[in-house]
This record gives C-alpha cells, sequence and structure tokens, in this order.
C-alpha cells in the first residue's frame, strides 16, 4: 500500500477508535464538525476525516457557528508561522478548535484569536516565533522575540491549553488580550501559562488591554521574572479575575493607565516567589502595584501573598482587603502541582476554589501538603508580612512599606516602536511594553500605542476561501 493511503488509513482508524473509546471524559464527549492533520491539504482536503484539512487557519475559516475543528495529532506550524483565526462564531453558537478525541495537537508559532465567539482548547501551543523583528526602546535586549498570542474577539475561550514559549531566546510577551479591539467578555481559563519572558519589565504573562467583563481565572503560571503575571492596561474595565496561582513571576498584578481602567476585581489569587522587576521601580516582589492613571472600583481583596520580599502591595488607587501572607500549602509547588492540599488556606471550604490541574483532588500521604512555610495570619491593606492597613488607599498617596527608601508606589507602562513583520498576513504587530517610574510625556506615549493597536482589514488567503465554499 502506498505510503500516503496508509497514513490517511491510519488517521481513519485513530479517529473513529478514539471517538468509540475515547480518551477522558472532556475528549471523549468531542462531536467533531471537521478535522485538519499535518498531513491533510488546504488545497485538496474537504476537512472530512478521510480528506483532512492541512492547517489551523484554513480549518477556523471552514468552520460554521455551533461546530467544532478537531485537529488530528502532530505538529502545526513553525516558529515562522502566523496562525490567523479570523472566523466567527455566534453568542449561540461558538466555533471551537481542539485537539481530536484520544489525541494531542500541538500549535507552533503566532496564534491571533481574531474572530468572535471562538474557542481554543485542548491544545498544546509553543507560542515561540521570531515575529517581532525590532528591538525594544532603550533596552540591549535581544530580537527577534516572540509576538504574544492575540485574543481579540468579543466572547472568546481559551481553555485547557499547555501555552509556553520553548526557545529561550525567543521569550517574550505570553498572551495579549483585547490590543486591537475591545475583547468584550473573553474567558481564559484551566490553562498551564509557563516559561515566558527575557526583557528588562516588557514581558507580562497575560496582558489585559481592552475590553469590558474579562474573566481570567483557575490558571497556573509560572516562570516569567521579566514581567507582571497580569497587567490590566490601558483600557480595561469589569473585569474578574481569580481563582489563579502564579509562581515565580517579576511581580503579580499591575493595574492603571487611565481612568477607563475600572471595576476590576482581583481576588483569591495565589502569588508567590515573586522576583522584583527592579528596571520598572520594583525592586522586589509584591501582589499588586498600580500606576499611572486609575479608574474607581479596583479592588484586590483576599489573596495569599507567599513569599513576595516586597510584601503585597505598593499600590494607591485600589482598595485592599483580606489579603494574607499565610503560605498557601500546595501539593508540589517545585514541581508545578499546584492542587491546594487538605490543610491549605486555599481550600474549597474557606471559600477558594483552586483548579486541580485536570489531576483531581489531591490526596496527601501526610495530611500537610506543601512543606513551604510562611507568616501565618490575615492582613488587610498591608505591603510588608505583618503590617495592617485598612480600607480603600488615595490615588497619589503611597501605602507604607514601598519595596525600595524613595521608590514611588506607582510604576507606568511606557511602550516600544511597532517594527513592520516580515509575513504574508497584512496587521499591524503590537508594540511590547515595558514599564519604569512616572514620568512627564508617558500618557502621551501610551496613548500613541494604544492608537498603532488598531489592525488594517486583512485578505484571506486564495486556498482558504476555496475550502471555504466547499463547506
Amino acid at each position: 500500500m502506498p505510503g500516503s493511503r496508509r497514513t490517511l488509513l491510519l488517521l481513519v482508524i485513530t479517529g473513529l477508535l478514539a471517538c468509540v473509546l475515547g480518551a477522558g471524559s472532556a475528549s471523549a464527549a468531542t462531536t467533531c464538525s471537521l478535522y485538519a492533520s499535518p498531513s491533510g491539504s488546504d488545497v485538496s482536503g474537504t476537512g472530512a476525516l478521510n480528506s483532512p484539512l492541512g492547517s489551523v487557519q484554513a480549518l477556523d475559516w471552514t468552520l460554521r457557528p455551533g461546530q467544532t475543528g478537531c485537529l488530528l495529532a502532530g505538529t502545526y506550524g513553525s516558529i515562522s508561522t502566523v496562525h490567523n483565526l479570523g472566523n466567527a462564531g455566534t453568542a449561540t453558537g461558538q466555533i471551537t478548535i481542539t485537539s481530536a478525541p484520544g489525541q494531542q495537537a500541538k500549535v507552533v508559532g503566532l496564534v491571533e484569536v481574531e474572530g468572535a465567539y471562538t474557542t481554543l482548547s485542548g491544545l498544546t501551543i509553543d507560542g515561540s516565533n521570531n515575529l517581532y523583528t525590532a528591538q525594544r526602546s532603550g533596552t540591549s535586549c535581544p530580537y527577534p522575540v516572540s509576538n504574544g498570542l492575540e485574543i481579540d474577539g468579543p466572547g472568546d475561550v481559551f481553555e485547557n491549553n499547555d501555552f509556553y514559549q520553548s526557545v529561550a531566546s525567543l521569550r517574550g510577551n505570553g498572551i495579549g488580550v483585547g490590543w486591537n479591539r475591545p475583547a468584550d467578555n473573553a474567558i481564559i481559563r484551566d490553562n498551564r501559562i509557563h516559561d515566558l519572558g527575557q526583557c528588562m519589565a516588557f514581558d507580562q504573562m497575560i496582558y489585559l488591554a481592552h475590553g469590558t467583563g474579562v474573566q481570567i481565572y483557575d490558571n497556573w503560571m509560572w516562570n516569567d521574572p521579566h514581567g507582571w503575571a497580569v497587567q490590566v492596561y490601558p483600557g480595561a474595565s469589569n473585569a474578574h479575575i481569580y481563582d489563579n496561582v502564579i509562581d515565580g513571576a517579576g511581580s503579580g498584578f499591575v493595574v492603571g493607565g487611565s481612568t477607563q481602567v475600572a471595576n476590576n476585581t482581583i481576588d483569591h489569587n495565589v502569588i508567590m516567589n515573586s522576583t522584583g522587576l527592579p528596571t520598572a521601580g520594583l525592586a522586589q516582589g509584591v501582589g499588586i502595584s498600580t500606576c499611572c492613571g486609575l479608574g474607581s472600583g479596583n479592588s484586590f481583596t483576599n489573596n495569599l501573598v507567599f513569599n513576595n520580599a516586597g510584601g503585597i502591595a505598593s499600590a494607591s488607587g485600589i482598595t485592599l482587603s483580606g489579603n494574607s501572607t499565610a503560605a498557601p500549602g500546595l501539593a508540589d509547588p517545585t514541581d508545578h502541582d499546584y492542587r491546594a492540599a487538605t490543610a491549605s488556606p486555599a481550600t474549597p471550604n474557606t471559600g477558594w476554589a483552586l483548579w486541580d490541574g485536570g489531576l483531581g483532588a489531591y490526596q496527601s500521604t501526610t495530611g500537610t501538603g506543601s512543606t513551604t512555610s510562611g507568616s501565618p495570619g490575615t492582613t488587610t491593606g498591608t505591603t510588608a508580612p505583618g503590617t495592617t492597613t485598612t480600607g480603600t488607599t488615595t490615588p497619589g498617596a503611597p501605602t507604607s512599606g514601598s519595596p525600595t527608601s524613595g521608590t514611588p508606589a506607582t510604576t507606568a507602562p511606557v511602550t516600544a516602536s511597532t517594527p513592520a513583520k516580515t509575513v504574508t498576513t497584512s496587521k499591524t504587530r503590537k508594540p511590547v511594553h515595558r514599564k519604569r517610574v512616572v514620568k512627564k510625556g508617558v500618557r502621551a506615549q501610551a496613548a500613541r500605542a494604544v492608537r498603532s493597536h488598531k489592525a488594517r482589514p486583512r485578505r484571506r488567503a486564495a486556498h482558504v476561501r476555496r475550502a471555504t465554499r466547499r463547506h
């Protein structure tokens, strides 16, 4: 039997067996409308199991609202690939792209989720790419580096993925939400997000730029000493960020940029082992910091901030309440198992609901969970272990216990210039941001950067149009 026919037959048999036997409850429940395979074809493939498409992008453009596209096992793309997902579902008919039942697909390169109501689920995504081609302004950081994965569609969902950048020399920003347009009501949940960043304080794990009602919860995030775990800047409102575990970021959260940044709620997160961001005015890591203009109604409550040398907060203009420096009591942080142990302060019976990583509830053989120790007890609005303040901080009045003497409590994201991208996709690249102490002209510069995020119209590739017409 010729090699190509043998490969195709194996794909069909594998897919049918996966549908019958399943590989876990989530995968077994998946109903695939169309398929893609690394050995498929965007030109001759129809999207059927025995005639799969050949790319993630073609699969996306071929799906209709309410349909699920399944990626058969294998690797899609390379560090120079742009996976542009511009097709849109509807509020009642999400477009979903996931691994085929019983299989695991790996996507490599830059993923741009531009269509509304699109779900990416159950994928391994190596976001390493070489598409940010200019050196960041005012730095000696290497380039090219990775442009962050983009989520720009209202109602988009990013869930149950393992996202990282494997090529250390290309590490940059992780996930950008609302870089090109407001990603209203987008959801990022149940993901492993790790091994990102390399440049000073430029590279955030999740960069929430624009959108209202965004939810970020139940994620495990680790290893990015060159940025904040979550940056909310400069125009996000009504976000709810909760039940995440953050380990080894430069610092936990930063909120600010304009009065549009309002009514954002950050609660029940574990922020541990922050390394500090000296080039951004934070010599020691903290749970949360604020910067350069801030709206009302933002809060940071009931979080565990453990082993952060700068304490809980270096912040003003935000409500701080119920935060603690207690040891979180997680299963095995050194092996990135962040399940709450039975004796953890972050167990469900205390109002927490940390994700179990898909591993099931942790069963400790000793009943004590993690052996790390901390300073137990709840503090309110504190910026250093053992120091307690109460209520809402006043804008312009830094809280006590700032990381270093003479360092302002506010730090400002400052944008770098945007290079041209040397690929065929017609779209403006987002600037990578860094933070530094506020100074005159920062707000105007940030406003110019926000305007540069507007995307130009995009033209679909001819082969994608043909695939779409067939369905």
